[in-house]
């Protein structure tokens, strides 16, 4: 980070190495709190999005992206992981966990992060999953390039992508924890 800002010319007050499940900043340090890709890799996502909220200071800004398990990706992963191995029972969050990037990955649906989010003093400001080049295959022939993008227009270019994004904005502390 430390370099990556020099890079660009900015600096930082303090940059420090931490757990996302405890980050180690007092609440309300932050105007605007930004992951990609981060917090479905912690083992409890829920605690690391809570630390966010707590950092935020009231009227920050919150954006978040994650894992869409109703994504056009993870149905691939499906098909090949389990359907084309014989395996058709097997549930989409087992082979994201067991198959993706790291042990314990993690995916959520809008339906979950919807009901997840509403429990929090947070104003949703945006919540879509909107496809990309992984839903629409790019790196494939033409063909299933093309299936891809009919899939997409069949199930939604808002909710069938890989990347689960939201934005939010803090309205008030938290008042109690409810831990995933």
């Amino acid at each position: 980070v430390k370099n990556r800002l020099k890079v660009y010319g900015l600096s930082a007050e303090d940059v420090k190495v931490g757990d996302a499940e405890n980050i180690p900043y007092p609440n309300n340090s932050f105007d605007l709190v930004y992951s990609w890709g981060v917090i479905h890799h912690t083992p409890n996502t829920i605690k690391a999005l809570e630390e966010i909220i707590r950092v935020t200071k009231i009227g920050g800004e919150i954006k978040i992206m994650i894992y869409n398990r109703h994504s056009l990706y993870s149905f691939y992963r499906y098909l090949y992981h389990g359907l084309f191995k014989g395996r058709p029972f097997r549930t989409i969050s087992s082979i994201l966990y067991h198959h993706l990037e790291s042990l314990g990955t993690k995916a959520y649906t809008l339906a979950e992060v919807k009901k997840i989010l509403a429990r929090y003093p947070v104003e949703v400001k945006s919540l879509t999953a909107n496809v990309t080049n992984y839903d629409l295959l790019w790196n494939r022939n033409t063909f299933l390039r093309t299936a891809a993008q009919v899939l997409a227009g069949i199930y939604g270019l808002h909710r069938c992508g890989w990347f689960l994004t939201f934005e939010l904005k803090k309205i008030s502390e938290i008042k109690n924890k409810l831990g995933e």
